[in-house]
């Protein structure tokens, strides 16, 4: 006869720490690698230009050409300057 369960303690979870057959879910995932650094090139897919995010050999695979950086050309010496009026309540 066929028992479901832990033939040990007959939980159904093995919670006593029996020997069992069946692998966890935590067991089963794969450590992902390490990602390369990646940097947006615009690319050429089915025929449509678009923006990805790729490393530096996925986008040689892909003919993928560098974004150049938006910091490089916002950035300026000079702090943004605003023309402001004072407005004297009193004199109203």
């Amino acid at each position: 006869m066929w028992t479901r369960g832990c033939p040990v303690c007959g939980s159904i979870d093995f919670s006593c720490g029996a020997t069992t057959s069946t692998i966890g879910v935590d067991e089963r995932i794969e450590e992902a690698p390490a990602m390369a650094e990646l940097r947006e090139y615009h690319v050429t897919v089915n025929g449509h230009n678009t923006i990805m995010n790729l490393s530096k050999t996925d986008a040689a695979r892909l003919n993928g050409v560098p974004v150049e950086s938006e910091r490089d050309w916002q950035v300026s010496t000079e702090p943004p300057t605003k023309a402001r009026t004072t407005r004297n309540k009193s004199n109203s």
